[in-house]
């Protein structure tokens, strides 16, 4: 990481990776303030799928039961080391209370000479730094949000979602089939467009960070008008392309924790028949059996898989995983359920393999795009 660098994190103390030459600022808040801030937080992120009341996510937060653990257990473990040479114990309400003291508490505490001499002896250089702590300044600017992005937070309905992130918009819809999908999300891109036009700003299509398509098994079987995408959907606006960017790992798939792990397990199952037509495909005139040719391709996947996982570890992903795993057990089981169903739809697929690869399977499609406003 260039220096110097600061990382942001929710973790809590035992998870937090330890250095002795790093320095860590540690904010707590009133938890009945903490809760409220939390209830609303997750209830604008449809990713996390809480629909529940306040009261509910009262029991929860009480409990424990919510990402990172309980409030209590999280702000005891730090508060313990509040006095050693390299942590600063700071309450949001201190902070918001006196600003000033505040900024030169953490300047002094990361170095006296370097940060806290300059603001002191510049007021006008602690003046800058006061403004740009300012929320509304931190989003976008406060005439920014409060006439441009609020208008088109307004454009939300049940057929789409938008968020506002900093100069950034998500958008999400829905759709399915991949006509469907590609209409929906068309349909919105324009609208939003336009409500841009009107606030004299601009949809830069090529600072578009792209779209990531999730699919979900349909649970009514019933229903009718949903299918696989045999080929991606496209997306555009004014005649360009927005790209797809598939953020899926093993066969194009990635273990999004926000999703239900059900979900995630079909995925894996899906993409794996689709990974095997394509296989059965280029191999039938190798091999006719298709018995042997399933065979192949399961001891190929296996070192994809084997690889993958090998170079997440390498990659420090250690830390991410034993979070997920003490906060969240379902990933735990999730993992055993892949590598069951991974074994189950092995033998299905062995003992009758020309069924399993003509079968087709119903989805409906989610995009996501990350849309960037060029002011």
């Amino acid at each position: 990481m260039t220096r110097p660098g600061a990382i942001k994190t929710h973790l809590p103390y035992h998870l937090t990776p330890r250095s002795e030459e790093a320095k860590y600022i540690y904010v707590t808040r009133n938890p009945k303030d903490c809760c409220v801030s939390y209830y609303h937080h997750m209830k604008s992120i449809p990713g996390h799928g809480f629909n529940g009341t306040f009261d509910q996510f009262f029991e929860l937060f009480i409990s424990g039961r919510i990402d990172y653990g309980d409030y209590f257990d999280h702000l005891l473990a730090w508060y313990k080391h509040r006095k050693d040479p390299n942590v600063l114990f700071m309450t949001y309400e201190e902070m918001k209370e006196n600003p000033e003291t505040a900024v030169l508490k953490m300047a002094s505490f990361l170095d006296e000479e370097k940060f806290a001499k300059p603001l002191k002896d510049y007021p006008e250089k602690l003046s800058n730094v006061l403004k740009s702590s300012v929320v509304e300044v931190l989003v976008v600017a406060p005439i920014l949000w409060n006439i441009y992005i609020k208008a088109i937070l307004n454009l939300n309905n049940d057929q789409h979602y938008i968020q506002a992130f900093a100069d950034d918009l998500a958008l999400g819809t829905a759709g399915g089939t991949r006509r469907e999908l590609e209409s929906n999300t068309n349909c919105r891109l324009h609208l939003i467009y336009d409500k841009l036009q009107e606030l004299k700003l601009e949809l830069s299509v090529d600072k578009c960070q792209g779209i990531a398509i999730r699919s979900y098994q349909n649970s009514n079987h019933q229903r009718t008008g949903q299918s696989v995408f045999n080929w991606s959907p496209c997306f555009k606006l004014n005649g360009k392309s927005i790209r797809i960017r598939n953020a899926l790992k093993y066969l194009g798939i990635n273990i999004d924790n926000s999703l239900p792990m059900a979900f995630q397990i079909f995925l894996v199952l899906l993409l794996l028949l689709n990974a095997l037509r394509t296989f059965d495909a280029a191999v039938a005139e190798i091999d006719s059996d298709p018995a042997v040719r399933w065979e192949n391709f399961k001891k190929t996947y296996q070192k994809i898989y084997d690889a993958e996982e090998e170079e997440m570890r390498r990659k420090n992903f250690e830390e991410n995983y034993r979070k997920i795993s003490e906060h969240n057990q379902r990933y735990e089981q999730g993992m055993q359920s892949f590598h069951l169903g991974f074994n189950v739809f092995a033998d299905m697929v062995q003992r009758n393999p020309e069924t399993c690869l003509n079968d087709s399977t119903n989805l409906a499609g989610d995009a996501i795009i990350a849309l960037r406003i060029n002011k």
